[in-house]
């Protein structure tokens, strides 16, 4: 019975460490995500010149970004009496998915998106979506420097423990 308990203590120990790495690789994933959100924005504005409520509405119901719940909550919001700034900001801060380096970009983003002509916005996209993809590299970086270390982490901390508890 002491083995079954010291292998199952292993076990969640190292099972921790994978499961701290592949966050690190969900991060990456998410940022590169929102890359190619902002690249798509960007072809949609340029090639059908889509108003901007349409395309959020467009995106907001792609499978691919359901998990950004800012899309629908921006396009629920719009309203006479609500600033698109205020309800863009405030929808990015209140979606959990999207990382706080991520929101930064996205929050002066909305600054600009709607308020500028079509030349005007697809500058500001093309811009946002560099900074985003150097953010993403960054993460990924740093997904590659941790996500082993993670791993092993986890390894040595159940190995310790069984040590430490024979």
């Amino acid at each position: 019975m002491r083995w079954i308990g010291l292998l199952c203590l292993f076990l969640m120990s190292t099972a921790t460490g994978f499961y701290a790495a592949n966050r690190m690789r969900t991060r990456y994933r998410t940022m590169q995500k929102l890359v190619t959100l902002l690249s798509e924005f960007s072809t949609m504005l340029r090639y059908q010149g889509t108003p901007l409520e349409e395309l959020l509405e467009q995106f907001a119901c792609h499978p691919n970004y359901r998990e950004f719940t800012f899309l629908s909550d921006v396009c629920d919001g719009f309203a006479v009496d609500v600033s698109p700034r205020n309800l863009w900001e405030s929808s990015i801060n209140g979606d959990p998915s999207i990382l706080p380096q991520a929101g930064d970009i996205l929050c002066s983003l909305g600054t600009i998106l709607g308020t500028t002509d079509m030349q005007g916005q697809l500058a500001a996209l093309e811009l946002y979506r560099s900074r985003m993809e150097e953010t993403a590299d960054d993460i990924k970086a740093e997904c590659i420097r941790k996500e082993g270390l993670y791993r092993r982490l986890g390894v040595l901390v159940g190995a310790m423990c069984l040590i430490l508890l024979l």
